[in-house]
């Protein structure tokens, strides 16, 4: 093999030196045919004893005419492409600037304030889609299925509400508590939007959260979306449900928030009030406690009730009750 390769480097070496005389005769050219022949046979030598195949005589012309062969890959594929500098994990557009956020809102009878607080979950589930966001066939999977709502971008803003909800309805299934579930260590879970697609199930949360991210996707600003909590039973005292509120007023008029639920239509929020007077037939008004985007968290006086006088910590179950059989 050392014989060959040296070989090789000495016919290259006079070849060159042939292509150089200017000087040469015509004659020159059969003799340079020659040599090349010759190469091209040392070559194939060369690559026999070393296990190497060919196809055809390309590798080999390659290397008689100095350009350096490497193997290509059977299917040439665009590799996956990640997230841009100045890309939104959240909602794949350019990195977002603040907006002028609402002073107040004012949705089922109840008026929530900002409290320039970090909300846990909220703030917990950014970082999990940006760190979901490091892997470039997630963020390709994310892309392909936000990008499938671009048809709505231009529509009104009832409309598009509409559209938005009724096909994230068809692709998400519900299933209550799915990621607290998945991930019981966490507590009370905020999956991020691209674990809500790759699951293709969600609780009130996942789809409030998909549907704020698709919202603003299609260009919808900031200070028209917001995340509430409620309790949607009546009761005061703790919250058990999530979704999208939308402001579709007029630019400088009161607000007058959609509903975008997890289980129907898309309804006007002033369906959720009880006004005084109705009977008991009435929808059960929702209990507001707080909203929030990635503006502001505002919250309502039940809210800071609870936020000023805590539940106290569980007391953890002793190891004998966990062992003990259900009967």
């Amino acid at each position: 093999m050392l014989f060959l390769l040296s070989k090789i480097k000495t016919m290259a070496a006079k070849m060159m030196n042939e292509n150089n005389d200017h000087s040469s005769a015509k004659g020159q050219q059969g003799k340079k045919a020659h040599m090349k022949k010759r190469l091209k046979g040392t070559l194939c030598a060369a690559f026999a004893a070393a296990g190497f195949a060919c196809d055809g005589c390309s590798t080999m012309n390659a290397f008689a005419h100095g350009v350096p062969n490497r193997d290509a890959p059977a299917v040439t594929r665009p590799a996956p492409q990640g997230l841009s500098r100045n890309q939104d994990a959240l909602t794949l557009i350019k990195s977002r600037q603040k907006s002028f956020a609402p002073r107040s809102i004012h949705a089922f009878g109840a008026v929530a304030t900002p409290r320039y607080v970090n909300y846990t979950n909220w703030d917990d589930m950014l970082q999990h889609q940006k760190r979901e966001m490091q892997d470039p066939a997630k963020v390709q999977t994310y892309r392909t299925f936000l990008d499938g709502f671009n048809v709505y971008a231009h529509e009104p803003l009832r409309q598009m509400a509409q559209d938005v909800n009724g096909k994230v309805l068809k692709n998400i299934s519900y299933y209550s508590g799915f990621h607290s579930k998945k991930f019981p260590d966490t507590g009370n879970y905020w999956a991020p939007p691209i674990q809500t697609i790759l699951a293709k199930k969600g609780d009130c949360k996942a789809y409030a959260i998909l549907q704020y991210a698709i919202m603003r996707h299609l260009g919808v600003p900031e200070n028209r979306l917001a995340v509430a909590i409620v309790n949607s039973s009546g009761r005061s005292d703790v919250t058990n449900h999530a979704f999208l509120m939308l402001n579709v007023a007029p630019a400088g008029k009161p607000q007058d928030f959609l509903v975008m639920n997890d289980n129907g239509p898309v309804l006007d929020a002033s369906l959720y009030t009880r006004p005084n007077g109705a009977n008991s037939t009435w929808f059960l008004p929702y209990v507001f406690f707080d909203a929030m985007n990635r503006d502001n968290v505002w919250t309502t006086p039940l809210e800071n009730k609870l936020l000023s006088h805590p539940k106290p910590a569980k007391k953890p179950v002793p190891k004998i009750l966990k062992d003990m059989p259900i009967t």
